[in-house]
């Protein structure tokens, strides 16, 4: 039960620790067997029944943060190679003529900008097709070897899958070396396929039918190959230009030359916006020549739509209607390229069902694509310091005069008084209404309305804002009825309530929620 729970708390959540240079943050220890037979049962399902139940993401991710948690805590042998590699089972293995590394990858635009700042090179970007790593091999140009990733040195033979020559050439035209060594991917093909709209189960696609026994002719005409390396000492220029005289041609249409990051920036929200052939997950930036000593690429991978992160600590606000709601203050995440650092639990109920304390293990999403909001619950953490205020004090009659326990519902009220909903008190703010509870000038919602140029330079309010001030309050100090119910913002309180005057209106704020109701 305990490992259902965890594979769908994680799912598409894990990608964050993958993208972060700084030093990985460990689950509670208590938590890594449970990672560790996750990691073990999605290998399984991925390589031994074709089944892909997490991203590729997902679980590159929780791979290194099996691998990080063991060097912070020590466990050197803790984690089996077997379980962290991919691995297919060892009979059928076959080596890799040069090593299939993963893309390093850059958290951000500051990032990659002090990569390519770095470089004196010329540099090209490519869209990252989201699909199946393969090495092909040719001999005397004939295709000899299609080798799966798998852990990187060692894969599946795939040879006898793709015979058809739908997928890639069988036989390569002169001039070629008597051995050709091809990276790329091998992916579902789309028609317009519009990546911020989802992967619509592309790699899923791919990697179901890379597990079948075999594949007959009319479905690998449904897979494409995208070529990302030749092995070559040749620039990326003449390399694109071999690959397309052989026929790998989908490369050179999706390469493009940059200059700085705004190039990379403008291709990428364009390639996540415009249908493509395949299914991607971000953008590969290129340098121009290819050594051992040369750090050749980098990943930039879409905006997270979901990410993992730690809760640091609970508070609880109080809105002008008297709404609690609690906030966490979390681990700063990266969301849609933002970094955010707090998310409303919406109601002291949810947060109550959820459990969450200081030290909990979460992932937050985008509401609406905008509005960071609680997605799941993997660890609760410990119970927060601070209780939640009484549901019972608070309503939208509390809180017309300011006291100890009223100070954020009353603040709530001033700010929502001088805003465009209420009196539009232009340049009047929160940090204004701060200022003059804090030097004891507003303890009623009306004290405003007498404030004298003196008395605010008795405060010690400087001559220039004190003015300023007082021209702003005049000027709406003698609100109509109806001007006053909307700055009161108390929908019990009708504009029929038969008010004589503003004074009638003004002398609400110190009534009791029994008296304004009725």
């Amino acid at each position: 039960m305990r490992t259902a729970i965890l594979i769908v708390s994680l799912w598409w959540i894990l990608p964050v620790f993958a993208w972060s240079s700084e030093r990985v943050a460990c689950f509670p220890p208590e938590t890594l067997s449970i990672l560790r037979e996750n990691v073990e049962n999605w290998r399984k399902a991925y390589h031994e029944q074709g089944r892909r139940i997490v991203s590729d993401d997902v679980y590159d991710s929780a791979r290194n943060q099996l691998a990080q948690c063991s060097k912070t805590i020590g466990e050197v042998a803790s984690v089996s190679e077997a379980l962290v590699s991919g691995q297919p089972p060892i009979e059928e293995r076959v080596r890799h003529p040069y090593v299939q590394a993963g893309l390093k990858k850059v958290r951000d635009a500051r990032e990659l900008q002090r990569w390519i700042a770095a470089s004196d090179q010329k540099l090209y970007v490519q869209p990252k097709v989201d699909g199946v790593a393969v090495t092909l091999v040719y001999k005397q140009g004939v295709l000899a070897h299609i080798i799966s990733r798998g852990d990187g040195q060692h894969g599946q033979e795939w040879r006898d899958k793709l015979s058809s020559g739908a997928v890639v050439p069988l036989v390569l035209p002169r001039p070629f070396d008597s051995r050709v060594i091809i990276q790329g991917e091998l992916y579902s093909k789309r028609r317009q396929h519009i990546q911020k709209l989802g992967t619509k189960g592309a790699r899923r696609e791919i990697v179901g039918w890379m597990n079948q026994s075999s594949l007959s002719p009319s479905l690998q005409k449904n897979i494409g190959f995208f070529a990302w390396r030749l092995v070559s000492d040749a620039s990326l220029e003449d390399r694109l230009a071999t690959l397309r005289q052989w026929g790998f041609t989908t490369s050179s249409r999706f390469t493009h030359n940059v200059v700085d990051i705004k190039d990379v920036t403008e291709l990428r929200a364009h390639w996540w916006n415009t249908g493509l052939p395949f299914a991607t997950d971000g953008v590969v930036l290129h340098k121009s020549f290819l050594s051992p000593s040369v750090d050749r690429a980098r990943a930039w991978k879409y905006p997270a739509l979901k990410s993992l992160t730690t809760v640091e600590s609970v508070e609880f606000t109080v809105g002008r209607t008297g709404r609690i709601t609690p906030i966490v203050t979390i681990k700063p995440t990266l969301l849609d390229d933002r970094s955010i650092a707090r998310v409303s639990l919406g109601s002291v109920r949810r947060w109550k069902e959820s459990g969450i304390g200081p030290g909990a293990v979460i992932t937050i999403r985008l509401a609406g694509s905008v509005i960071p909001v609680l997605d799941s619950v993997l660890f609760t953490g410990s119970k927060p310091t601070t209780e939640a205020p009484d549901e019972r004090r608070y309503h939208e009659t509390s809180c017309l005069i300011l006291s100890a326990q009223c100070m954020q519902q009353f603040l709530a009220r001033l700010v929502w008084l001088s805003s465009v909903k209420g009196l539009d008190m232009r340049g009047i703010g929160e940090k204004t209404w701060v200022s003059l509870i804090e030097h004891g000038l507003v303890t009623r919602l009306d004290d405003w309305m007498y404030f004298e140029y003196d008395t605010l330079i008795e405060a010690g309010i400087s001559k220039r804002r004190a003015s300023r001030l007082v021209t702003i309050f005049k000027e709406k100090s003698a609100p109509s009825r109806s001007e006053w119910l909307k700055a009161l913002g108390i929908s019990g309180l009708s504009s029929e309530k038969n008010f004589s005057n503003v004074s009638e209106g003004k002398r609400l704020v110190g009534l009791s929620a029994n008296e304004l109701l009725h």
